[in-house]
């Protein structure tokens, strides 16, 4: 068991908390370039937090700046290669590069730290049936997202009731004359 901490290591943690939820704030605020200001400040006083540069990356995605987004996922997952939060928004952003496989690895990995993280399954469902053309396995993953969000996405239900009826095949179909 680790020592108590000291009353100035205290100090020292309710500081950062302070600084982290400045950048928290502004980005609940909209205020997306002061919070990647302050979470760049943060940054460069505490750079071996990964929770920083997923928000980060974060933020970079929502302004369509992927290099940036990129670059800081990248850095979060390096310092935290389990966060399956940094690991499904690098899957996004390779996926909106086109970067399919590396989509696929990304999403994969989410999974892999975390099975209960239901946007992965709804990423991956999505990069399997729009990018793939894999319905099968989109399907599956639309499902597993719908179970762990108790079946609440409307979108998601109707995107699943599409697979399912083009999945089948009309016996008429199946014969050999086709």
């Amino acid at each position: 068991m680790p020592p108590p901490l000291t009353a100035e290591q205290l100090r020292q943690l309710e500081l950062q908390k302070q600084e982290y939820d400045l950048a928290l704030t502004s980005i609940r605020e909209g205020n997306y370039p002061l919070a990647i200001k302050e979470l760049n400040i943060f940054i460069e006083r505490h750079p071996d937090y990964s929770g920083p540069y997923v928000n980060l990356g974060i933020l970079y995605h929502r302004m369509s700046r992927l290099d940036e987004a990129e670059k800081a996922l990248l850095k979060a997952v390096a310092l935290k290669p389990k966060s399956a939060v940094a690991q499904n928004r690098l899957g996004m952003v390779y996926r909106e590069r086109g970067r399919f496989n590396e989509a696929l690895a990304a999403y994969k990995s989410a999974i892999a730290a975390d099975e209960e993280y239901a946007d992965a399954y709804l990423n991956l469902g999505i990069l399997y049936d729009l990018y793939l053309f894999e319905g099968e396995k989109a399907l599956q993953h639309y499902i597993r997202y719908q179970f762990l969000t108790s079946n609440d996405d409307a979108q998601v239900s109707m995107w699943i009731a599409e697979l399912t009826q083009r999945l089948k095949t009309p016996a008429a179909t199946i014969g050999p004359n086709r």
